[in-house]
């Protein structure tokens, strides 16, 4: 069921947090509501770790757990080929064919013995954009089926980006749908919602995720399993329930309630099931970690969460996911940009070693980063030891439980490292 959640500290009124239950009949008057879960609140003595492992022994009991740990799924709904992956790349179809192609060569070479798979970038339409069209990208460029039968033929696995959310008034399945409007997302006041920014994101709409946008989504995903896609990276659609439920369209509801939840699920599950029907080791991964569609995911690329979140000039990120999940979620992705790249290369160093510690598969890395820029040996180095430090670790890091972290009893200095956000 959606909620609202709000959390605030002041030095004056201490620590205040709220969750607030949305009715699901929010234009009902007189209103009349009663939440339909029971709700259990404690205090407790311990930190950050005592309070996951509290919640930890309730949620692994919850439907989204029901598969089982990993290791269970291992080679069942999870293929066994995305669980031995030691790394994943992100690059361009142009920059593979040309720009950065050099540095995708070197890279091959000098990591060839860790098993690397590719999230293909800017395909479909132009071959401009990542992030469009949506979803209208077939049929595929002529630089997008060379690039494709390039990794194909190096035997790698690839990935491919859309918005799972957002659909562009001006593509043709927008064109061609009946009535689509009447199945777009809406607020409290009936206005659609878009996607946000300006240009072509302004004219994607958000789309409720019911049976006209699965129909749209399974056509789409038979195309890429088709085309020798193995993975679909379904951006947006591990969100929870942060859309609420104006669309009378798609949803009996008003308001809050659990239908945008479960028909997201029902969306996701159609999406791997129907890229298994061509190939029955197709996975489908999103982005931005969300515990109620686990059983529906083969992983769980958490790039965001390493990267964010800092307190003035201090990291101050918990693993929550991890230490509620790590054994029954696959997480991977780290995000660097050119900030962490400066100078010694701190900000990758650093990132690198707490997604390690995390217990989180490496990948997002950028081919061109290994070696151009300030320390690309640096760089090189530090990655290449991560693969190392994951392949021997994969028991715990992959498939165990997350301990809580050794108590340092030295002190130590601060250090001052650039940590890129976004």
């Amino acid at each position: 069921n959606a909620k609202r959640w709000n959390l605030e500290t002041s030095s004056i009124n201490g620590l205040s947090y709220a969750v607030f239950h949305i009715p699901d009949n929010m234009k009902a008057y007189p209103q009349r509501y009663s939440t339909p879960y029971s709700v259990e609140l404690l205090c407790f003595t311990g930190d950050w770790y005592d309070a996951c492992q509290i919640y930890r022994n309730w949620a692994i009991q919850q439907s989204w757990c029901s598969a089982g740990k990993i290791s269970r799924r291992r080679g069942k709904d999870i293929p066994k080929w995305f669980l031995d992956m030691t790394n994943w790349i992100h690059i361009s179809v142009a920059n593979m064919l040309k720009g950065h192609r050099h540095y995708v060569e070197r890279y091959f070479k000098d990591f060839k013995e860790y098993k690397t798979g590719i999230w293909l970038t800017h395909w479909g339409g132009d071959n401009l954009r990542y992030d469009f069209p949506n979803p209208d990208r077939f049929p595929l460029t002529e630089l997008d089926k060379q690039a494709i039968a390039e990794i194909s033929m190096r035997q790698l696995p690839v990935s491919g980006y859309i918005q799972l959310t957002g659909w562009t008034r001006s593509m043709n399945s927008f064109k061609k749908a009946k009535e689509p409007e009447k199945h777009l997302l809406r607020n409290f006041y009936g206005q659609i919602l878009s996607w946000g920014g300006s240009g072509y994101r302004a004219d994607s709409m958000l789309v409720y995720p019911g049976i006209l946008w699965r129909k749209v989504m399974r056509d789409f995903i038979s195309k890429m399993a088709q085309s020798g896609f193995n993975v679909a990276y379904l951006d947006s659609g591990n969100h929870g329930g942060s859309h609420l439920n104006f669309t009378p369209e798609c949803s009996s509801s008003c308001g809050g309630g659990s239908d945008y939840v479960k028909s997201n699920q029902q969306l996701l599950k159609l999406l791997r099931d129907t890229g298994r029907e061509i190939n029955p080791e197709f996975c489908i991964t999103t982005e931005s970690f969300w515990e109620g569609n686990l059983n529906y995911l083969d992983a769980v690329l958490c790039v965001n969460s390493p990267s964010m979140y800092l307190e003035g000039e201090r990291v101050t990120a918990i693993p929550l996911g991890p230490a509620v999940y790590n054994d029954y979620a696959v997480l991977f992705g780290t995000l660097y940009g050119r900030g962490d790249l400066k100078g010694n290369a701190k900000g990758v160093i650093t990132k690198t070693a707490q997604s390690l510690l995390w217990g989180i598969m490496p990948g997002w890395e950028l081919p061109h980063a290994m070696y151009s820029f300030d320390d690309p040996d640096r760089v090189r180095r530090t990655s290449l030891q991560r693969m190392q430090a994951f392949n021997k670790g994969r028991k715990y890091l992959q498939y165990g439980k997350m301990l809580r972290a050794p108590k340092i009893l030295d002190s130590w200095n601060d250090l001052m490292i650039p940590w890129g956000i976004g």
